[in-house]
């Protein structure tokens, strides 16, 4: 599900370097994984403070789910407002 919503945030236009994709891809401890996961993605240095401090694997995976979840809304908001048109063209909306 967090793969899923990683790619999600990419294809919306958020930000998910390919390499940090690879990267968290190639790890198997789950706590490294959201750590770093956090740190590199999460938008909102204090949701991001409180995903690291959090010491529950459980409750820190279900938080960055919820952090990506509204990333994601967030976007495809901003994409539809924008009515399909980039940066430099957001003036012609």
């Amino acid at each position: 599900q967090l793969t899923e919503l990683l790619m999600a945030h990419g294809k919306l236009g958020g930000e998910v370097p390919e390499e940090i994709m690879d990267f968290l891809g190639s790890l198997k401890d789950t706590d490294t994984f959201l750590d770093l996961a956090a740190y590199t993605l999460c938008p909102d240095d204090r949701e991001k403070q409180t995903l690291l401090e959090t010491l529950s694997t459980t409750a820190r995976f279900g938080r960055f789910l919820r952090v990506l979840q509204r990333a994601n809304e967030n976007l495809a908001i901003d994409n539809k407002l924008r009515g399909g048109l980039g940066d430099d063209r957001i003036m012609l909306n």
